[in-house]
């Protein structure tokens, strides 16, 4: 057939068939899909030992999007602060989880040697291949002679820098803080268990020591401040507290030690025997507080501060149950781990790394600061508020106290700093 310009009609059909076909083709043709996102940090909230023995930890992760499955990534550390420690790792092993919609995504991974320090990333995967990996996380795993005891006594301790005198400019005068210091200890209590704080080591305690000594009166006794070694009452910056219903203070063992002597009054170290009421069992508990700044030379000071305290509590009291509760301000991040390194020479361990579960995210720092925004630390959670236990004690759980209001931590704030708490099985002797 023509049309009226003597074409013919099925030729012009023919072409608009042949041209549609493309197009019709490509709007029909399924839409590849995207990768998924960047993952988040992952970090390991419990840990068990296992006979052999080995070590498997939970690992979680917040869920990624378009992640249908999940790879976890782990190898030995070898010390070096790198973005390709894992994925260059000779040892490095990887799990494989089937992703899930919760918020949370949680994996396994087995097989760890005990007293270990491993890091981990994940990333996730779908159809169209594997997101980027999100930052790496490093734990210390539990040691192999800190499994649950026989028979053993608990022991919450907890440790809060108070910040009583020094963040009055950005936080409020003490006399606006103190009764939020003091309400936010009467509540500290351990996950589930609800076992409260029984012995609790304060920090830039100037102002809050003589305030919740009476604050605090019928239920906590004070147990120790620095002025017991040195003699001068105000010396109250470190000061310990005592529960009255699980522990009691073994009378004439306070004592402390100022750090005047280094060029550095402001910090030092108090510590007393208590004793547990239940089974008369005895544990000497140190609160101490560090030099702050953050040099090589620091490091070096906090070192000689350290043993001085290490080194006069054990002569004071040789072959005791001795745990350390206080603000190092030193973390695995510092280029000297110095009280890590004298605690490891005593045979006493970093709670932080040998806990069984986590009751908090372990990268959101115990040292808050002054702002409701909650400072997180992916690699080693940089805490530098620390609870040192010794061999065989079991630390069954460790926590940063905090308050959260959505994503931030709730106004206003009571210190610089948010409690830490452990909750500890030591043997029975």
């Amino acid at each position: 057939m023509r049309n009226g310009n003597g074409t013919h009609r099925w030729v012009v059909l023919l072409a608009a068939l042949v041209c549609a076909l493309p197009l019709i083709g490509l709007s029909a043709a399924p839409a590849s899909a995207a990768k998924p996102s960047r993952a988040g940090v992952s970090w390991v909230t419990v840990q068990a030992l296992n006979p052999g023995p080995t070590v498997s930890v939970r690992v979680e992760w917040p869920r990624v999007g378009g992640a249908t499955s999940y790879e976890i990534d782990f190898a030995l550390s070898s010390g070096a602060i790198s973005s390709n420690e894992v994925q260059g790792s000779r040892t490095k092993r990887t799990a494989r989880v089937r992703g899930t919609r919760s918020s949370l995504q949680v994996g396994y991974a087995g097989g760890l040697r005990p007293g270990a320090t491993y890091c981990f990333q994940v990333r996730g995967r779908n159809s169209s291949g594997f997101g980027y990996r999100g930052p790496i996380h490093c734990k210390v795993t539990v040691r192999s002679s800190r499994a649950t005891p026989a028979r053993s006594i608990p022991m919450v301790v907890g440790t809060y820098n108070t910040c009583s005198s020094a963040c009055t400019s950005s936080l409020g005068a003490w006399s606006s803080r103190g009764a939020r210091v003091r309400d936010r200890i009467r509540q500290m209590n351990v996950g589930t268990t609800g076992r409260a704080v029984d012995v609790l080591a304060i920090q830039e305690g100037n102002d809050a020591t003589p305030y919740l000594t009476t604050q605090l009166d019928g239920t906590f006794t004070r147990g120790c401040q620095t002025g017991d070694g040195t003699g001068r009452v105000y010396d109250e910056n470190q000061s310990l507290f005592v529960r009255d219903s699980t522990y009691e203070v073994v009378p004439g063992t306070a004592d402390g030690v100022s750090f005047a002597r280094f060029d550095d009054p402001s910090h030092g170290a108090c510590w007393v025997k208590v004793r547990e009421k239940a089974s008369q069992q005895e544990v000497v508990v140190v609160s101490m507080h560090l030099w702050h700044v953050s040099d090589a030379a620091a490091d070096s000071r906090r070192a000689t501060e350290t043993d001085l305290v290490a080194d006069t509590v054990k002569a004071a009291f040789p072959g005791a149950t001795i745990v350390y509760a206080g603000d190092f301000n030193s973390s695995r991040s510092r280029a000297t781990d110095a009280p890590l390194l004298r605690m490891y020479a005593d045979g006493e361990d970093d709670s932080y790394d040998q806990a069984t579960r986590y009751l908090s995210r372990p990268y959101r720092n115990s040292a808050c600061g002054t702002t409701t925004t909650p400072r997180t630390s992916w690699r080693w959670g940089d805490h530098i508020d620390r609870v040192f236990v010794p061999a065989g004690v079991h630390v069954a759980s460790w926590e940063v106290d905090y308050r959260m209001d959505g994503r931030l931590y709730v106004a206003p704030m009571p210190s610089d700093h948010n409690p830490v708490l452990v909750s500890l099985l030591i043997p029975a002797t």
